[in-house]
């Protein structure tokens, strides 16, 4: 069971802050985003989005069932500032990222039936351009390259 949460946030000395947020659960190499906000009584709010890539898992300092900590840089506070006297709540959601390469749309590429029909469905019957995904670019934790023997991958 992972074990997730946000353990610190650091006033800094220019008025933003410094978010830190555990996050387990993740599997080795897998590219994670963090993201949320923070917020105080006052109205004051700083929101948060950032991606970073677990440990390899040759990496042993990294236990994925605990996690690591993100260190999310520094972010801007909108309206008023953080006051330190006042407590602080965060929310915070920790995501698989999908990660695709595209490239411009070869002549008379064969598309697959799900995305001929998905096409078929929308308004935008006469594209400019439209890039379709490179094989084997595609990157989740729920990707082919992971899972059980005999899995189907990822489409």
């Amino acid at each position: 069971m992972s074990y997730s949460e946000v353990p610190r946030i650091a006033l800094n000395q220019d008025g933003t802050v410094t978010i830190y947020v555990n996050v387990g659960g993740f599997r080795p190499d897998t590219p994670v985003e963090v993201s949320g906000y923070a917020t105080q009584t006052s109205g004051a709010v700083a929101t948060f989005h950032y991606i970073q890539s677990m440990p390899p898992a040759n990496d042993p300092s990294y236990d994925p069932n605990y996690g690591m900590i993100v260190v999310v840089p520094p972010v801007p506070v909108i309206g008023p500032p953080f006051d330190p006297a006042d407590p602080v709540t965060v929310i915070a959601r920790a995501a698989d990222v999908w990660i695709t390469e595209l490239e411009l749309e070869a002549a008379g590429a064969q598309l697959d039936q799900p995305l001929q029909a998905a096409i078929a469905r929308t308004e935008h019957v006469n594209p400019k351009a439209a890039w379709d995904s490179v094989e084997g670019s595609y990157h989740s934790v729920y990707g082919s390259n992971y899972g059980p023997p005999g899995a189907p991958p990822a489409s």
